[in-house]
């Protein structure tokens, strides 16, 4: 059974492996818990919603709905065209990691959406918005040892 915790470190080592998007940010409020200075091309953990599915067996396996911005900072004065490079590098970035993601035989990964997202955040930053949910195949069932 892996934790909230096991799962986000699953998913930081495949950002750290990554050639380009390798530099890995949690941050659920930017003004507080983003360095000031950043890497170029980075990714940036979000908030996540956690849930159960319950197959008809009975077995019960954690669900997470994950959030990741690939994000390439971009000039103030940029031009389209080095928007969209940005933006597709970041969208390339994306597929590679849900494609590492997809051999772990431990979870299955699914409902993959990818929003285009640019000029945020002070550094005017260019990207897209990774989702998608993953499920841990591992399976949970009671552990007694929680309760008193």
């Amino acid at each position: 059974m892996l934790s909230a915790g096991a799962i986000r470190g699953k998913i930081k080592t495949a950002v750290e492996s990554h050639a380009v998007f390798n530099a890995w940010y949690s941050s659920w409020n930017d003004a507080k818990e983003l360095p000031s200075e950043t890497e170029e091309d980075q990714v940036v953990w979000l908030s996540w919603h956690g849930g159960r599915e319950r197959e008809k067996t009975g077995v019960a396996y954690r669900t997470q709905f994950i959030q990741l911005l690939f994000y390439r900072r971009t000039a103030s004065d940029h031009s389209a065209d080095a928007r969209d490079l940005a933006v597709e590098a970041a969208d390339n970035a994306a597929h590679d990691i849900i494609d590492l993601l997809e051999t772990d035989g431990d979870i299955e990964i699914s409902d993959v959406n990818v929003t285009t997202r640019w000029d945020e955040r002070s550094d005017v930053s260019s990207g897209v918005l990774l989702q998608f949910k993953l499920k841990d195949l591992s399976g949970r069932c009671l552990d007694t040892t929680h309760f008193q």
